[in-house]
């Protein structure tokens, strides 16, 4: 077997028995047929995946077929805990890229938006990897997803879900970091001028509460998981971040009537961060700024430009800085100009993340899990930049 991107195997063996799950939340390894254990194989069209079973050497394993609408394999569900971590362990093998991913159910046992796809690197061996997850806001239910996102089959086995505590979970994203090119953002001197309560509560380690209001781009950033990393830089416990979201939407559909209520305010925060890469128009940014504070007196909002977006190329013209022009037309200019008009903390995202991918040597596809969306490792670039941004000690954060 051969083994590449083993991140964090040399801290699983050294972590304390304390950060690890005592029992598997999930434990499979296909010998036998996955729909008698509770596997269900997700399509837009009626497909017998009794055949989606293989076995090789005398050893089974999971078969999730080149699919053009997304479908593939769930497991089981297991239960699990809004802000707790997990940790995913399997076996895959794929000649082009696929997915894994942990979704989640509510109550009701509706699936929730907001989700964490991991982007599996094309492998013509058997690989050995590890994801390490955080439950969403109103998720009791957990389920691992595998589908396809080339031309090749995915093969799958050996899979265990765990529940870690967050030292274990930050330990795998740092571990992740160390293998890539170091980010060189350093946030403005200036900031934090119009989000004086949220950072008073950081420091004084009292709760806060954080809404991250975006797209799958605000999820991916979320994903990082950024709320460990965060309040292990404040070492603050009673820190909560929540990434409320729906794929492909921005502004245009939060500002309709009654929206920022479900997808904000329900959720009581201290401080709101706006995000995203399908905001259509700053305006529209505008007009959720507005509903917010007429809501809530006295909210704090930040404003964070997007990284990524559809087919995604760092910027290469000789002259290119990552500077906003204030007078410029780009979406990215009129965010910067709301938010001074509006008095809101601007998170300038999208120029640290062209700046890094501009400048660190790798092709931009290493960081991504297909044309549009991070993988697990432009997530890490992504996050830290904001976590940079939010640390009280930028300098020393990884």
């Amino acid at each position: 077997m051969t083994t590449v991107r083993l991140w964090l195997l040399s801290l699983v063996l050294l972590t304390p028995p304390a950060l690890l799950s005592a029992e598997p939340l999930l434990q499979e390894t296909f010998e036998s047929a996955p729909s008698g254990s509770g596997w269900v194989y997700e399509s837009r069209r009626p497909i017998d995946a009794s055949g989606f079973h293989g076995r090789e050497d005398g050893t089974a394993y999971l078969v999730t077929p080149v699919s053009r609408d997304f479908a593939g394999w769930v497991s089981p569900a297991f239960d699990v805990t809004p802000g707790e971590h997990y940790r995913i362990r399997l076996r895959y093998r794929c000649a082009d890229r696929a997915y894994c991913g942990a979704v989640f159910r509510d109550a009701n046992d509706a699936p929730l938006p907001a989700d964490h796809y991991s982007g599996l690197d094309a492998s013509e061996g058997w690989t050995t990897l590890e994801i390490c997850f955080r439950a969403k806001a109103r998720a009791v239910k957990g389920l691992v997803s595998f589908r396809t996102a080339g031309q090749a089959p995915l093969h799958v086995d050996d899979v265990q879900v765990e529940r870690v505590a967050p030292a274990a979970a930050i330990a795998w994203a740092d571990a992740l970091y160390a293998t890539l090119p170091p980010l060189n953002y350093q946030p403005p001197a200036d900031r934090w001028a119009l989000i004086p309560n949220a950072i008073a509560a950081l420091r004084a380690r009292k709760p806060l509460r954080i809404v991250m209001l975006g797209d799958s781009i605000v999820n991916d950033t979320g994903n990082s998981l950024l709320p460990a990393l965060l309040a292990q830089a404040w070492d603050n416990p009673q820190l909560n971040v929540i990434t409320s979201v729906r794929g492909g939407t921005g502004c245009d559909f939060y500002r309709q009537k009654g929206r920022i209520q479900e997808y904000v305010l329900d959720y009581q925060p201290d401080l709101v961060i706006i995000g995203g890469v399908c905001n259509r128009r700053a305006e529209y940014v505008r007009e959720v700024v507005r509903q917010l504070r007429e809501a809530k007196p006295g909210i704090e909002i930040a404003l964070m430009s997007g990284p990524y977006g559809w087919d995604y190329k760092p910027p290469t013209a000789p002259d290119w800085t990552p500077a906003v022009d204030p007078n410029g037309r780009d979406y990215r200019s009129q965010l910067a100009r709301v938010a001074l008009e509006e008095k809101c903390e601007f998170l300038d995202v999208q120029g640290a993340a062209d700046q890094y991918f501009r400048e660190c040597g790798r092709d931009v596809q290493t960081y991504m899990r297909d044309s549009t969306h991070p993988n697990d490792r432009g997530r890490q670039i992504i996050g830290r930049i904001v976590l940079r941004y939010l640390s009280p000690n930028p300098e020393a954060t990884p």
